[in-house]
């Protein structure tokens, strides 16, 4: 959306965006993630982890 405003405000009547306006737009925009929700994320991240690990266990012994 950003790299859209960008090409805009260089000219209103735009109607491509191009790279450069994306290469602009990441530098006024930046991902916004609180400590909380990158601990809920890192929780689950370590559980799928996990499972993963065990399903594979599981999967191999099938075949032993």
């Amino acid at each position: 959306r950003e790299a859209a405003m960008v090409a805009l405000r260089e000219d209103i009547e735009s109607t491509t965006v191009h790279h450069y306006h994306f290469v602009e737009a990441r530098t006024r925009v930046h991902a916004t993630m609180t400590p909380a929700a990158e601990s809920y994320y890192d929780k689950i991240e370590s559980e799928i982890r996990q499972n993963v690990g065990k399903a594979a266990s599981s999967i191999s012994s099938d075949f032993t």
